[in-house]
């Protein structure tokens, strides 16, 4: 029993540890596109803004608004397009940015 736990206090002593750092960036907590109402039941609707796009190519595509097809792009759910509330959102889900 003495062996074992001199054992167990030497392999500790010795065992290599990696350091954990955790360092928060300004990307750690994602830009959310969203806006919040209250409907008239007093409930908070929360509306996300990002248009998930299935093109005629079937790429799936997101448009943050200001970008220049955001406006002319319609969400159309039946298809399987969506909206997203965050850029990590849509990534996550396979979608990718537009290039404009």
């Amino acid at each position: 029993m003495i062996i074992l736990l001199f054992f167990l206090t030497a392999f500790v002593a010795t065992a290599k540890t990696t350091p954990t750092k955790i360092i928060p960036s300004a990307t750690s907590t994602p830009k959310i596109y969203s806006t919040e109402t209250i409907n008239s039941q007093g409930t908070v609707v929360v509306q996300c803004l990002i248009k998930g796009n299935i093109s005629s190519k079937k790429e799936k595509i997101y448009h943050l608004p200001g970008q220049q097809y955001y406006e002319k792009t319609i969400i159309n759910e039946s298809k399987g397009e969506r909206w997203f509330c965050t850029e990590e959102e849509a990534i996550e889900a396979g979608w990718r940015k537009s290039l404009r």
